[in-house]
């Protein structure tokens, strides 16, 4: 079950707007004593059941450094991991290509172990995998909410693809 028992009230995640606030102010936020980017290119990939609008603050913060930053194209990340990847890979490829540099990716929750996998798959493309709050250890290690999400993504899936999903 993880460690997520007794799970945290839900309304601790009212502190993603203060944590905001603070984040703001950060002075590596604003871009003090950042080294350049120098237009190394990123791919970001979003978390479970979320999409490339929850990752524009670090979209927006990588562009300001002078990385070259792409969002995945991922509207509501849910699908199978084998469906999610084929875009991905593509994604990749047309980055990489487009800027002759091999790629960073960065990945949230569910999105870092999109992009571990990427990585695995892709090594020539791909510079460094970043992941940010990743269940690496333990697929498992999720909320007991989120976990509901993932049972209902996997009954959304089974109509849609009719077979269940194959592991990585």
């Amino acid at each position: 079950m993880g460690r997520w028992w007794p799970a945290p009230p839900m309304w601790l995640e009212g502190r993603m707007y203060l944590e905001w606030l603070r984040l703001i102010r950060d002075p590596v936020f604003r871009g003090d004593e950042v080294p350049p980017g120098l237009g190394r290119p990123v791919l970001l990939v979003p978390g479970f059941l979320a999409g490339d609008w929850t990752l524009r603050t670090p979209y927006d913060w990588l562009k300001r450094m002078g990385y070259r930053p792409r969002m995945a194209g991922v509207a509501f990340n849910v699908m199978y991991s084998e469906v999610m990847l084929r875009p991905l890979i593509d994604t990749l490829t047309a980055l990489h290509r487009r800027t002759g540099a091999r790629v960073s990716l960065v990945g949230h929750s569910r999105g870092g172990v999109l992009a571990k996998v990427l990585a695995h798959r892709r090594p020539d493309l791909v510079e460094q995998v970043i992941t940010l709050g990743s269940p690496l250890k333990d697929p498992f290690d999720v909320h007991p909410i989120t976990m509901a999400g993932v049972h209902a993504a996997h009954v959304y899936n089974l109509m849609r693809y009719g077979h269940p999903a194959s592991v990585e």
